[in-house]
């Protein structure tokens, strides 16, 4: 852990713990060098919620985190325009994107 002290705020400690590090590009360095999608997608979890938004599709999320931007900012400006994430502050509705037609080959894969 790195515990890093602002002159304009309280010491805060870096973890890469997901759930706990601080949501600063130093607590995002952190996360990515332990390189698992799972702990990265808590991470980015935390920056949507931050962001006061809601993730609408869990796959894209977890596609980020295969291949997650290089700093923090970057990651916000990705999540911020994405279609899979809503922002609560918003005027429209969040609403969850439409199903995939349930093509044949859909049916498929659903039946195996």
């Amino acid at each position: 852990a790195v515990v890093r002290a602002d002159a304009a705020g309280p010491r805060c400690v870096v973890t890469k713990d997901p759930q706990t590090t601080p949501l600063t590009d130093e607590g995002y360095q952190a996360v990515l060098s332990r390189s698992t999608v799972s702990e990265t997608v808590v991470f980015f979890n935390r920056v949507v919620k931050s962001i006061q938004a809601v993730v609408l599709d869990r796959l894209p999320l977890m596609g980020l985190a295969l291949s997650p931007p290089t700093s923090l900012f970057d990651l916000r400006a990705v999540l911020v325009a994405a279609t899979w994430v809503c922002e609560l502050l918003t005027e429209s509705p969040c609403e969850p994107p439409a199903a995939p037609a349930l093509t044949e080959d859909n049916f498929k894969l659903i039946a195996a």
